[in-house]
């Protein structure tokens, strides 16, 4: 029973990341100020890495995994965002 409780856990744990995936490649939009501070986070370590346009192996890994990091945020926060969005269309209607 235990392994089927995890077992249905991470299916839907699975499926949230692959509908986050989805709604942030066909729905642009969604990317609202809640999540600008990744955003410039990350624009700004591209802008530095184009101006010392020495990229190392290890500069390169960090940067990677930085980029990882702000996925995983970024589809761990998307279905609260999702659903202020939601109730702030209900309130205006």
């Amino acid at each position: 029973m235990g392994f089927g409780g995890g077992f249905s856990f991470f299916t839907v744990l699975l499926r949230l990341v692959v509908l986050t995936v989805l709604l942030r490649a066909f729905l642009p939009f969604l990317a609202s100020p809640f999540f600008l501070p990744t955003s410039t986070i990350s624009i700004s370590l591209s802008l530095s890495f184009k101006k010392s346009q020495s990229l190392s192996v290890s500069s390169a890994k960090s940067y990677l995994s930085f980029i990882n990091s702000s996925l995983l945020s970024l589809s761990l926060f998307m279905p609260f965002t999702l659903l202020s969005l939601y109730r702030k269309s209900e309130s205006l209607s």
